[in-house]
């Protein structure tokens, strides 16, 4: 999420250095979602094929790559293939992130995932603040310095993950029984514990498959086949639209902003975003409680949906500072709950053989929709009723994704 904030604040930045249309401004959000869309899906399989760490050890490299890129960008074209290079490394590490920590947590404990999202609260409001506190170098060179500090976290992230061992999930699958015990013992070492080993996992719950590796295009067919077709397309169309509406709301937030609240400075834009991006932590550990109650993930998702519709309408009707501030907080709050369990529900929905594709896949849906919504959101705000009629059509998105939610088959492991 931090990038992805990022990518508002370049576009803010780049606007003002090099004097850029509207247009050309667009195509730097536009070329870090096609990155992400490429990236997902890509690293996923790779991941199904090669071995999760495979995958996940390198898409950081990428996303490394390009923030160093962007700091020391020396012309707009610079800025549009660094921000690809690292939209693709981003996308691979969304993709993987929840299947690797699904991976190496009980199923009774998969909330965790829901949990993980809140580093995308997090990082959105990081990245909000190192805007906040280098605006004094002014927006023209700012940019520059919130890349470079956070191309400096992936080398962190690099150092961290490049000794981490392959998920016992993947190698059990793969018939590496030896290698998938002696990843356990660490893991039974780490947590000091004498009861944890292959059992502890439930294995059986997870694996359908026969236990080999398959190729590519097995995969691939496994995720569209008879048994799964259904999953996919449901999480396919709802993937495209969350991060439709998402990447129109993120991108195009500190337009919204100024537009609802009539406040032009842009201390303050930023100040509102970052404690959007902070609500979102609430949001996440909200979900992972709420993930285990009578409610479930299915139904959390489609309350969670419908109620960020309704949020997003009341964001169109403020008028001045402290509603703008309340409902646009609210909505985020919603729109990253609404998320932590969706990024639950999908690699449950899967066996592990062919757990990493089907997300990918999804992931890589989503990056559609966030590739459609810049250009879209670009042509509707220039309309005279422009705030109104992307508001609505947002609110809308997120009525449909609700009814998609309510299709869903849940498949949780239940705590004992």
């Amino acid at each position: 999420m931090t990038w992805t904030i990022n990518t508002s604040i370049i576009m803010q930045g780049v606007s003002k250095l090099w004097v850029l249309s509207e247009f050309q401004v667009s195509l730097i959000s536009l070329n870090f979602v096609v990155g992400m869309f490429l990236g997902s899906y890509f690293w996923g399989i790779l991941a199904d094929i090669y071995g999760r760490m495979f995958s996940f050890k390198k898409t950081v490299i990428f996303a490394l790559l390009g923030g160093i890129g962007l700091t020391v960008s020396p012309s707009v074209e610079w800025v549009y293939i660094s921000n690809l290079v690292t939209g693709f490394g981003v996308g691979g590490e969304i993709a993987l992130g929840g299947t690797v920590l699904a991976e190496f947590t009980p199923p009774s404990r998969n909330w965790l995932i829901g949990l993980l999202c809140m580093f995308w609260s997090l990082g959105g409001a990081i990245s909000a603040l190192l805007a906040l506190m280098f605006q004094f170098t002014g927006e023209a060179v700012m940019w520059r310095w919130v890349c470079g500090i956070c191309a400096g976290t992936e080398f962190l992230f690099l150092f961290l993950r490049w000794n981490m061992p392959e998920t016992p999930f993947w190698l059990y699958n793969q018939e590496r029984y030896t290698e998938a015990h002696s990843v356990m013992k660490k893991v039974q070492k780490k947590n000091q514990t004498d009861h944890f080993d292959l059992n502890y996992f439930s294995f059986d719950s997870f694996i359908s498959g026969t236990g080999f590796q398959e190729s590519k295009s097995s995969i691939i067919l496994k995720i569209f086949g008879k048994v799964h077709i259904r999953t996919t397309l449901i999480m396919s169309l709802i993937y495209f639209l969350g991060n439709f509406a998402f990447a129109a709301l993120v991108y195009f937030m500190p337009m919204l902003i100024k537009q609802s609240s009539s406040e032009e400075s842009t201390t303050f834009v930023w100040v509102i975003i970052l404690i959007q991006q902070a609500a979102g932590i609430p949001g996440n550990f909200l979900a992972a409680w709420l993930m285990e109650s009578s409610l479930g993930r299915k139904w959390l998702l489609v309350v969670a949906s419908l109620v960020t519709s309704v949020l997003t309408f009341l964001f169109l009707m403020a008028n001045g500072v402290g509603t703008t501030l309340l409902f646009s907080s609210l909505m985020m709050m919603c729109s990253y709950l609404t998320w932590s369990v969706a990024y639950t529900v999908t690699p449950e929905s899967y066996p592990t053989e062919i757990r990493n594709s089907g997300v990918g896949w999804a992931n890589t849906c989503a990056k559609f929709g966030g590739i459609v919504a810049p250009p879209l959101m670009g042509v509707l705000m220039e309309l005279e009723s422009g705030f109104v009629v992307s508001l609505v059509g947002i609110s809308g998105v997120f009525v449909a994704i609700g009814l998609l939610c309510s299709l869903i088959k849940e498949k949780r492991v239940m705590k004992e």
